[in-house]
């Protein structure tokens, strides 16, 4: 009974986490589209016009998935915060090995999480002799944010996997729904984040002030 119950706790726990993962793919996606818009000629009138309105998203957009980066790994969080990290601790319990594996996974890019981290202290910390904003966010590369993003959804993927397969035929059905669903729903929302954001551009091209 008391495995059933930290189960399901461990189940929810995911559940919750696997919409931040998706957060994390929204941010990741729709920064980057709105970044090469500043390198496309056919988007130059919607630069010159609105610099306000893209750098503000552009940066925001970035921030957000620093940000992310850091609730989502932060190896000093709090006891009431949920982080993969402390999941992947507690599926040891069900499932040693692929714990481990995925344990190994994270720390082979503590140097990577390391520097996300860095850049989320310097969005909070003081301005006074700190870098720019532009600065800050400019010093990572897309690869490196790609690589989070990938790292993330393997490991929410892993445990969505034990969730349902360890607990699946207790668990509440919307829960059960969404853990099976996570690497659609990767698929779904780094598709849509990337068409809407491109939409936008377009309509802000062709109906905005001239």
């Amino acid at each position: 009974m008391i495995m059933e119950e930290s189960m399901a706790i461990f189940a929810d726990d995911v559940c919750e986490l696997s919409g931040s993962v998706v957060d994390l793919t929204r941010f990741y996606t729709m920064s980057w589209v709105f970044l090469k818009a500043y390198n496309k000629k056919d988007l130059e009138t919607v630069i010159m016009l609105y610099p306000d309105f893209m750098d503000t998203v552009k940066e925001s957009l970035l921030q957000s998935f620093f940000i992310t980066t850091y609730r989502l790994f932060d190896i000093n969080a709090k006891a009431k915060d949920k982080t993969l990290r402390k999941l992947l601790n507690n599926v040891a319990s069900f499932d040693q090995p692929l714990a481990q594996q995925l344990i190994v996974k994270m720390n082979s890019q503590h140097l990577l999480l390391r520097k996300m981290f860095h850049v989320r202290h310097k969005l909070y910390a003081h301005r006074d002799g700190a870098p720019s904003l532009r600065e800050t966010l400019g010093s990572i590369r897309r690869q490196e944010m790609k690589a989070v993003v990938g790292l993330s959804w393997e490991i929410i993927s892993a445990l969505s996997d034990v969730a349902v397969n360890k607990m699946g035929h207790a668990l509440d059905e919307r829960v059960t729904e969404i853990l099976k669903d996570v690497k659609k729903r990767n698929r779904r929302r780094v598709k849509f984040a990337n068409m809407d954001a491109h939409e936008v551009l377009e309509l802000i091209k062709k109906h905005g002030r001239k």
